[in-house]
């Protein structure tokens, strides 16, 4: 989280040696971690290599152009400029951390694509993929005890976003909340247009 804010902070783009050494930073942990596993017997070959460029093109896409859909879906509509120029930043930040050129978006249809693909050839109901997001949701339940509406705003939220498919396979809990959710985005959304 440290990093995401780090990099979009455009004064922080003016410290190069600040912006080199955290990007080296994640670009060893990388590293270490691709080594590590190879070296590891509990990792299965079969999966490929950990930390590979399909998994860091996907995880750039997720500060991305995910980022920008979500937020769409969320009733923030970034302009066009806007979104190519965040695009951008991000593909910046991709190739520093040595993303290849050819995984790197030039547009947001493009970037789309390249979503889907990753998508189509990687998402996969996984026990793991479940347990990790079972654990997720219990750390952030314990972050607001006796909060059940947050709790299921959160769920429904998860829902809107991700949307059925990915929540299915992830085996996000459902919440009554998603319908009033979406009837409230919809309501933001009409009224942000109505006003502005």
């Amino acid at each position: 989280a440290r990093f995401v804010r780090f990099v979009n902070k455009a004064a922080h783009w003016q410290k190069p040696e600040l912006l080199q050494s955290y990007i080296l930073k994640i670009r060893l942990f990388h590293a270490f971690i691709r080594f590590k596993l190879r070296h590891t017997a509990t990792w299965n070959s079969a999966w490929g290599l950990a930390v590979n460029q399909e998994d860091m093109a996907g995880t750039n896409l997720s500060f991305s152009y995910i980022v920008l859909r979500g937020l769409r879906r969320l009733g923030y509509q970034a302009s066009p400029q806007e979104a190519e120029d965040y695009l951008h930043l991000w593909n910046v930040v991709g190739s520093l951390l040595g993303v290849e050129e050819a995984l790197l978006p030039h547009n947001l249809k493009e970037a789309f694509y390249l979503d889907k693909t990753i998508a189509q050839r990687q998402f996969r109901e996984s026990a793991e993929g479940q347990v990790l997001t079972r654990a997720l949701l219990e750390v952030f339940a314990t972050q607001c005890p006796k909060q059940l509406y947050i709790i299921r705003c959160f769920l429904a939220t998860m829902h809107h976003v991700l949307g059925k498919e990915i929540c299915a396979l992830l085996q996000v809990p459902e919440s009554f909340s998603q319908k009033a959710l979406g009837q409230l985005i919809r309501l933001r959304s009409g009224w942000q247009y109505f006003w502005a």
